[in-house]
Formats: C-alpha cells, structure tokens, sequence
C-alpha cells in the first residue's frame, strides 16, 4: 500500500451515514493501491469503524497498518474546525482534541469521551475523525472517515472515565480476602490526584466499589488500553495492585509475579513494572509506620488494640458527638480551640486504625 502518497494530508472524502448506538460504520481510506500489488494487500487496506456507545465513541483502525507505525494521534473535527478539549487528559499543545498512543500489532481502537465537544443538550451532529499514523515523528498517513451522533446531556465525571482501571484495582483487591478499609483507601489514594475526594466523584467511586459484578479482568484491562495509554497512570495503578496483595497477606514471590503479569499486559517494560513494586513497597512501608501509632489511637479513642472496623467507628461517633461546636459556641475562644484540636485528634485516631 502507498502510503507515502498520503503523507501530510487525509485521503477520502469525509463521508457519513446513518448510526445507532453500538452499530460499526466502515468508510475506507481512499488509499489508492499500487499497479504491482499482486500479494493481495489491497484486501487489507487500513478502514475506520466509527461506533457510538452513549456518551463515549470508538473508533477502530480495521484492517492492516504498515509495519514500521508505531504511534497514531486521533482528532475531532466539528463544523469544519477542530474541536477544543475540556478534558486536560486528552489536550494536545495547541488545546485542541487529540488522543496520541502507541500502536501494537499494527492495530488500534481508542474510546473517545463526547464531553470534548462541549454540547449541553441533546443535539444530531455529524462530526469527522482523523486519525494520524506515525513512524517516530514522521507521518506516514491519515484515515478520514465521520459519523453522525446523538449528544446527551450526562455530565462529564472523571471517574466514569475511570472506570475500567477502578475494576481492575477491585480485582486484585478481592481476589484474596474481603474489602477492608484499608484496602478502600488505598484505591481512594490512587485517584486522588485526578478528582477531588468528596462530592459527586467520590460518591461514584464509592458506588463503583460496592458493585458485586463486574466486568472480567480481561475486559477491564482491553478497555482500559482503548481509553489510556500513559505509562505514568499504568505504573501507578501497578503500584496500587502490589499494596493491595500486600493487604491480603500474598507472598512476596505471589506479589511479584502477580505485579510482573498485569505490567506486560498495561505494556510496561522492566525497569517501569518494578519502579512500581519498590513504590507500593515504600508506600507499604509508610502504612507499617503509621501502624505503630495503633496504641496511642486505641488510647484516645478508649477502645482495645486489634478492635474491628465498626468498633472503631461507634466509639470515634460517640466521642465525635461530645465536641459539637454547636455545644460551646457561648465559650470562649481558647476553649472552642482546644475542643477543635480534640475533634482532629479524634480523626486522626480513626484514620490510623482504619488504614491498618
């Protein structure tokens, strides 16, 4: 296939029709076929499958790329120009929408979230994707193709997005043992840097915690590749993996070759899969630390060393009860101080146990 007569511009019109959800539409590339092609690559030219699934649009390379891309970058065009990210995870340089990754296999299919067209309301929209191919940083074509789209009104949140790596962390979390809060905030830990840890977010991971099905792991991991492909991110979701076997007590021989499994298949190399076990394990260390505070938690919050979960929370509720600001407001301030000061005791009491 030529593709070097598509360097630097896309081939084929911007062709469309009609789509429901979950329903693949094929526009081929226009990529014309050389007069000595006898081998029959002419039934493997590269095509894009375009399929809309609610609020999130996949799009699908079908068919062969040339074997030296090892990289691609999705774009978004909406009415003739190039849309404007709001979602800073997908923002290329110049803020328009773009989604880079890695190709493997000379393959590739990405989920696109539709909050990056900034519609509020339920509108049909036809919009165009252009998908760059790569050899390092020279282009080595474009595939065109659009779709027509039903826009909603769901709002854009982070965790929905997140989804498939929050399954894949439930995974190793209950593979041995039950959910202890331990385990919980760890996960919480992990996304903390992505979203805020109260309101609307927090409420969605929790919920997403507390599912009793979902999907296989398997599932998870392919739908995880199609949204991210940072290394960062896999790396930190392997460090998590690696404290929640630590949790459930899995030998360290278990650990390591549990960690080493799930890094090859989120496509991380040596040095990265075990940059992340020497971090969980400092990460653990930093948790053993903490735990040698059990006793004097136990202490303020009046209860035995090695209580359960509910019992920590009765006691920290009733004590907590007792320091209601509400209760001295007639005081004076150095009193309301000291009585603040005992309250964020109180939480800290709490947090260390419940992290053990």
């Amino acid at each position: 296939m030529a593709w070097g007569k598509i360097i630097g511009g896309t081939l084929g019109a911007l062709l469309g029709g009609p789509i429901g959800a979950g329903v693949g539409l094929a526009i081929g590339a226009g990529v014309d076929e050389s007069d000595d092609d006898q081998d029959g690559d002419s039934q493997h030219s590269p095509s894009l499958m375009l399929e809309q699934n609610g609020n999130v649009l996949r799009v699908t390379v079908a068919g062969r790329l040339p074997p030296q891309a090892d990289g691609a970058m999705v774009r978004i065009e909406h009415h003739g120009e190039f849309v404007k990210a709001f979602v800073p995870l997908f923002a290329d340089d110049d803020e328009d929408f773009a989604f880079a990754r890695p190709i493997t296999n000379q393959s590739l299919s990405v989920d696109i979230p539709l909050y990056v067209l900034s519609i509020t309301r339920h509108e049909r929209c036809t919009i165009g994707v252009l998908v760059g191919v790569f050899d390092g940083e020279e282009q080595l074509g474009v595939l065109a193709a659009s779709i027509p789209l039903t826009i909603g009104m769901q709002p854009w949140r982070i965790i929905d997005w997140m989804v498939p790596a929050v399954d894949v962390l439930c995974h190793y979390a209950l593979r041995s043992g039950r959910w202890t809060p331990a385990k919980i905030q760890r996960i919480k830990a992990t996304f903390g840097e992505l979203f805020e840890q109260k309101g609307e977010e927090a409420e969605a991971l929790k919920e997403r915690l507390k599912l009793s099905q979902r999907p296989p792991l398997a599932a998870s991991i392919e739908s995880y590749h199609r949204r991210f492909g940072e290394p960062e991110l896999s790396m930190l979701l392997l460090a998590c993996v690696a404290d929640l076997l630590r949790m459930s007590a899995a030998t360290n021989n278990r650990v390591a070759d549990d960690v080493e499994s799930l890094g090859r298949q989120l496509g991380l190399d040596a040095d990265q899969i075990q940059e992340a076990l020497d971090f969980g394990e400092s990460d653990a260390d930093r948790s053993k630390q903490s735990s040698g505070d059990a006793h004097w938690a136990c202490g303020i919050l009046g209860i035995a060393v090695g209580s359960n979960a509910d019992a920590i929370q009765l006691a920290w509720r009733k004590k907590i009860s007792e320091l209601h600001p509400d209760k001295y407001t007639s005081l004076p301030d150095v009193v309301q101080t000291l009585i603040k000061e005992k309250a964020q005791e109180l939480n800290r009491a709490r947090d260390i146990l419940l992290s053990q």
